[in-house]
């Protein structure tokens, strides 16, 4: 007979936490800190991104690597 156990994944804490968002720049703002705002918000979006590909390889039973 064999016997079959559920096992709950359990991902690192790191995993599941994100970048955090930029602050939105103060007025009076300029073209150049727009900008900015704009890559640092991208970089944070892509901080989330990776972490959930992390995480959907993990459950698929691939390493992410460290």
């Amino acid at each position: 007979m064999t016997k079959i156990e559920r096992v709950e994944a359990r991902h690192p804490g790191e995993l599941l936490r994100c970048q955090d968002e930029p602050e939105v720049p103060p007025a009076p703002r300029s073209v150049g800190l727009g900008l900015a705002w704009v890559a640092d918000m991208r970089a944070a979006e892509a901080d989330c991104r990776a972490r959930l590909a992390c995480i959907r390889r993990r459950q698929a039973g691939v390493g992410c690597g460290s």
